[in-house]
C-alpha cells in the first residue's frame, strides 16, 4: 500500500508539472546554470566593486573560484573597518582580551623582529622623521616636558575619548594625540585604539 501511494505521488507531481508547463507555454523548471571556467588564470574579477584585479588582492579560500574569494582585500577590508566603527566598544574589548591572552608572546616576537632587523628599523625611524619634521618635533617637546616633569606620563592619566586608564586595565596603552602639530604642547592623552580612530578621522577629512 505504502509503495503505491508513493507511485501515486509521483504520477501527480508529474501531471501538475506538464499542465503547469502547457498553460504558461513555457518551461517553470529550468535547469541550473551551466559553469562557464574562467579562461584567465591571473586576474578576477571582484563581486563587490567589479573591478578586474590581479589574484593577488584576493585572500586566498580553496571553496572559491581559482582558489580566491570573491571580495577583493580592499572591499573585504572596508566592510570590516565599517562594521568596527559601527560597534567600538565591542571590537576594543575584544581586541584588549585577545592582546590579554597573547600579551607576551606579542612582546617577545617585537623583541625578536627589533634585534634582528634593527639597521631595518632605525632607518625607517630616521626616515619617518626626516619626512614630517614638524611631527618629530612635536613628539621631542612632549618628551622632554614628561621628563622634565613638567608634565604627567600619558599612562597616568584617562582616555579622553572612552574614559579608560591604566589603573582601571592593565592592558590598555595610553598615548598622546596631536590634534594640532604647530602646537606641539595642545596634547590629549587617548587610549591606542582612539588613537587610531582619530588619525583614521583626521585623513579621511584631508
Amino acid at each position: 500500500m505504502l509503495y503505491l501511494s508513493y507511485l501515486n505521488s509521483i504520477s501527480d507531481r508529474s501531471g501538475a508539472r506538464n499542465a503547469l508547463r502547457s498553460d504558461t507555454g513555457k518551461d517553470n523548471f529550468p535547469m541550473p546554470r551551466k559553469y562557464t571556467p574562467q579562461s584567465d588564470t591571473t586576474t578576477k574579477r571582484c563581486s563587490k566593486c567589479g573591478e578586474v584585479k590581479p589574484l593577488d588582492a584576493f585572500r586566498a579560500h580553496k571553496r572559491y573560484t581559482l582558489g580566491r574569494r570573491s571580495h577583493c582585500r580592499s572591499c573585504e577590508l572596508a566592510a570590516e573597518r565599517a562594521i568596527r566603527h559601527a560597534n567600538p566598544q565591542r571590537f576594543r574589548e575584544k581586541d584588549r582580551a585577545w592582546y590579554a591572552a597573547h600579551r607576551e608572546k606579542e612582546r617577545a616576537e617585537g623583541r625578536a623582529y627589533i634585534a634582528t632587523n634593527l639597521d631595518e628599523v632605525l632607518s625607517k625611524s630616521r626616515a619617518r622623521h626626516v619626512a614630517n619634521p614638524e611631527k618629530a618635533y612635536a613628539k621631542r617637546c612632549v618628551r622632554d616636558e614628561i621628563h622634565a616633569g613638567r608634565m604627567l606620563p600619558a599612562s597616568e592619566q584617562l582616555c579622553f575619548a572612552c574614559g579608560t586608564g591604566r589603573w582601571q586595565d592593565a592592558d590598555v596603552a595610553m598615548e598622546y594625540h596631536h590634534p594640532d602639530y604647530a602646537q606641539p604642547l595642545q596634547v590629549i592623552a587617548v587610549c591606542s585604539s582612539c588613537h587610531k580612530r582619530y588619525h583614521h578621522a583626521m585623513k579621511e577629512r584631508s
